[in-house]
């Protein structure tokens, strides 16, 4: 799922909402014939993509079906920034692309849950359920090559990817968030306890935005620490993370935006919201559930700006059971180090 600004929401309520000052008209709406498992979008909402059990469609700036191909049992999508290539899973991997021909596909006999395409198209990744990630980059004809294979503790279930897929996050089927770099080396894990995951990365890698079970949100940086932890329902919330960090959305029977240290600068009234997906030019926003509908935001006041600018550099209060990073948690040891050292070399 493409985590940028642009966001296309699935909403059952609402024609406009408000967001830390943001006006939201609804662009366009539409139904689906079964739930909506997922949904991607493009930098500047001119293509969405909506993915249920039975097919693969893609919409175009005023929802207008372009084309849809089958399901195929896949459970996620995903969208290059341009809009030009379309990641699915399922029974194999398969990148499609502007028309909906088959780009590449990779079987390797086993279902593909997770993927995700970095969002200058030069990466593509897939988690099978045989515990293995695989990586493939953009040659230089164009075509796909694998890169990496990683061997996993447990199924990858939920993937993203920074910006050239420099750095990749994961959620695995026993609830760890782990992060790689773009050639699968791991650099840290966390824990969840969840038994389903999804994640949203920014196109830095410096925050992951997770959602998991019971409604919880957490917000990691790219150290694997954990931020701050919002509940925004009984089931596995809809959350994703703007490309830039400007905010992140967590969906329940409304959406709720908040900034990187915690502090919620806005809401926009709906329904049920079941999945979420953000482009990056403008917070256009976009969720899942049976009705698809498009939201663009008004132009914001100069003060609007100013207060959302003040909310985001807010300095957040760390919470009591927050983990340190290891460079925080050596610092006491390393200053010890440090202090006998010099009384050693005065000595």
């Amino acid at each position: 799922m493409r985590a940028g600004v642009a966001v296309a929401l699935i909403l059952a309520l609402s024609i406009a909402g408000t967001a830390a000052g943001l006006s939201f008209d609804r662009a366009w709406e539409t139904t689906t014939p079964e739930n909506v498992l997922d949904i991607a979008v493009s930098d500047d909402g001119e293509t969405v993509v909506v993915l249920t059990a039975a097919a693969l469609s893609c919409l175009d700036a005023d929802g207008t079906p372009l084309w849809e191909v089958p399901g195929r049992h896949a459970q996620t999508v995903g969208i290059s920034g341009d809009g030009s290539l379309i990641v699915t899973g399922g029974e194999d991997l398969r990148l499609y692309d502007r028309s909906g021909a088959l780009a590449f596909r990779h079987d390797t006999g086993f279902f593909a849950f997770g993927t995700a395409i970095s969002p200058d198209g030069s990466c593509i990744a897939g988690g099978f359920d045989n515990t293995r990630l695989m990586i493939f980059r953009k040659n230089g004809t164009g075509g796909y090559e694998q890169s990496a294979v990683v061997n996993t503790t447990e199924d990858v279930i939920a993937l993203s990817l920074s910006l050239d897929g420099g750095r990749i996050a994961t959620g695995e089927k026993d609830g760890t968030i782990r992060y790689y770099t773009g050639e699968g080396r791991p650099l840290w894990s966390y824990a969840t306890g969840s038994a389903t995951l999804s994640c949203s990365m920014t196109d830095d890698g410096g925050y992951i935005a997770v959602g998991a079970d019971h409604g919880v949100a957490e917000l990691l940086n790219g150290n694997g620490r954990a931020l701050w932890r919002q509940v925004g329902g009984e089931r596995r919330p809809a959350v994703v993370i703007a490309a830039d960090g400007s905010f992140v959305a967590l969906g329940g029977e409304e959406i709720k935006l908040f900034s990187t240290n915690g502090t919620e600068i806005g809401s926009i009234p709906a329904g049920a919201v079941t999945s979420l997906a953000v482009g990056s030019e403008g917070p256009v926003m976009a969720g899942s559930g049976r009705t698809v509908a498009l939201y663009r935001p008004l132009p914001r006041t100069p003060a609007e700006d100013e207060r959302v600018a003040e909310a985001s550099t807010t300095t957040p209060q760390r919470q009591e059971d927050e983990t340190p990073t290891p460079t925080e948690a050596a610092a006491p040891l390393l200053a010890a180090v440090t202090a006998l050292l010099c009384a050693r070399r005065r000595g």
